[in-house]
């Protein structure tokens, strides 16, 4: 990413302009990255979030190299997010079809409740 002072001291002054231009890019690659092919469409959704949370806390950041590393951080947590996010809809949803692998401990739990009800009856 090429966030030079210029670019820092522009984007600390609220002017977006440069930063979209140079900046911008890099960053909507390296969401795309940490999201893979099959949410790569959400990139934009992640760098947007991180530019905005900076924009809010633009005033904090002492260097350049500090604002780049949060961004880089929040990309890098939004991305997690989303992806872990999915994952938990995708359990949830194989569950819910009968789809799922059975846990084993479940099935060892079912299988003993069920032998002691035939015992009892």
């Amino acid at each position: 990413m090429e966030l030079t002072s210029s670019i820092y001291h522009s984007f600390q002054s609220g002017r977006l302009d440069d930063f979209y231009t140079r900046v911008y890019p890099s960053l909507l690659l390296f969401a795309a990255r940490n999201l893979g092919d099959n949410y790569a469409f959400l990139a934009e959704d992640c760098v947007q979030d991180a530019i905005y949370q900076a924009y809010q806390r633009r005033s904090t950041f002492g260097t350049p190299s500090y604002l780049k590393s949060f961004l880089y951080q929040c990309i890098h947590n939004s991305a997690v997010s989303i992806l872990r996010k999915h994952d938990s809809q995708q359990r949830y949803s194989q569950s819910q079809r009968g789809d799922a692998e059975p846990d084993p401990a479940t099935a060892i739990i079912e299988q003993e409740t069920l032998d002691l009800l035939f015992e009892a009856i």
